[in-house]
């Protein structure tokens, strides 16, 4: 989907209908259509890539820095507690 809206961010127009029928394209950059259609390109392939970025990497990353978190505490209250038993059993 990201690639296929990179002609379009760019602003390459290709007439369709001429190249089905004489097979000529008309292929040209630029034009009217390409201002509007360009900058909604661009934030569609930008906001694709983003949230593919934090769907891919972020969220694999914060699940393992939580459980990382949790076996520090688990380790840290542990210890603490067997500390406290070997004091009450002197």
């Amino acid at each position: 989907c990201i690639l296929g809206l990179i002609p379009l961010g760019l602003g390459m127009n290709i007439n369709f209908v001429s190249l089905f029928t004489h097979f000529d394209p008309e292929f040209f950059l630029g034009g009217f259509s390409a201002v509007f259609w360009g900058s909604l390109a661009w934030t569609i392939v930008f906001g694709l890539s983003f949230s593919t970025f934090l769907t891919l990497v972020m969220v694999p990353a914060m699940y393992v820095i939580n459980e990382r978190f949790q076996d520090f505490i688990a380790k840290v209250f542990k210890s603490k507690q067997s500390e406290e038993l070997l004091e009450i059993e002197d």
